[in-house]
């Protein structure tokens, strides 16, 4: 397990993911491996699990994971950040997101 010093999120995913409405994101390439880390301002995500699939099977499949209320929403939102470029044949590396709280433990009396 290692710890990922730069995972890029664009603002608006960050926000995202803090809130917990995102919790997967379609890569270019892999940004690590299930059990890695990476910081998102003062928090902690965990790589879980990282897949790859076409990204019309990640629109249909995912689109809420992504953060997205439907398809056509998730479409938008990847035309806006790709420059326009939507290529549903393409494969991307999907990264299955948790977010890592610290739960303090106490010891039964």
């Amino acid at each position: 397990m290692a710890h990922i010093e730069n995972f890029p999120f664009r603002p608006e995913m960050k926000v995202a993911l803090l809130a917990g409405r995102k919790c997967t994101t379609a890569r270019s390439k892999a940004y690590g491996e299930p059990g890695d880390t990476f910081n998102i301002d003062d928090e902690i995500f965990r790589i879980v699990d990282v897949e790859p699939e076409m990204l019309d099977f990640i629109t249909s499949a995912y689109y809420r994971l992504e953060g997205c209320k439907n398809p056509d929403d998730f479409i938008a939102l990847w035309k806006r950040l790709h420059r326009g470029q939507w290529n549903p044949d393409k494969e991307y590396f999907v990264h299955f997101l948790a977010h890592v709280i610290d739960i303090p433990f106490e010891a039964p009396q």
